[in-house]
């Protein structure tokens, strides 16, 4: 395991009997600081160990994801071209995903009123100079 740049997981140490359990420690001990069953804890792998859901390792996770974000997204915009009209969807409230739809609903919503005004308008005025 060391050769590879691995270290070995409670699932893995259960498997070759040097390990009692799989399940997640740093996950026993969220559910514990809550006051929670650890009941049906997960397994303790690589894969639960980089995921989101892992009760113990979510907030690092996650962080870990936005930091590589911020990294790709300053790339992306430092490269961009001034007159492009990419936008780019940003971890922070200024062009989240549902900034994105609300401004782009928004907007048909605009255009929609606008051209029923306008056609408002256009019907009235017909009415005017013909009644």
């Amino acid at each position: 395991m060391a050769v590879a740049g691995n270290t070995p997981t409670a699932c893995f140490l259960t498997k070759i009997g040097k390990m009692q359990s799989a399940g997640f420690r740093l996950c026993k001990t969220a559910r514990e600081a809550r006051g929670e069953s650890t009941d049906g804890l997960a397994d303790e792998t690589h894969g639960h160990i980089n995921s989101a859901g892992c009760e113990g390792m979510a907030t690092t996770v996650t962080a870990a994801h936005y930091s590589i974000w911020r990294h790709l997204y300053d790339s992306m915009h430092s490269a961009q071209k001034p007159k492009s009209k990419l936008k780019f969807v940003t971890l922070d409230k200024e062009s989240n995903m549902s900034t994105l739809w609300r401004r782009q609903r928004d907007n048909v919503v605009y255009w929609k009123t606008k051209r029923k005004i306008n056609d408002d308008l256009q019907w009235r005025r017909q009415e005017f100079l013909t009644g």
